[in-house]
């Protein structure tokens, strides 16, 4: 008596490498998603860290100037 009857010899290992190859995809794909969008946000993040860098200069810049010029006399107006 078959072990498996009214099957292909080789059924079995084509549906098990089909469930396996879809699965890697899945987590290939996943892990490749996952990727990404640590990526944009890494990005998003050191858009933003630069927009305030320049904002902290620009504003220390000024108040630099600003300190310098009333330690000298001169009218802010």
């Amino acid at each position: 008596m078959p072990l498996f009857p009214k099957q292909a010899a080789n059924s079995l290992v084509t549906e098990t490498s089909q469930y396996f190859v879809f699965f890697c995809r899945y987590v290939c794909s996943a892990i490749l998603a996952k990727c990404l969008i640590i990526n944009v946000l890494r990005l998003i993040l050191v858009i933003l860290f630069f927009i305030a860098f320049l904002n902290i200069t620009y504003t220390a810049r000024h108040s630099y100037a600003t300190s310098v010029c009333l330690a000298n006399g001169v009218s802010i107006e």
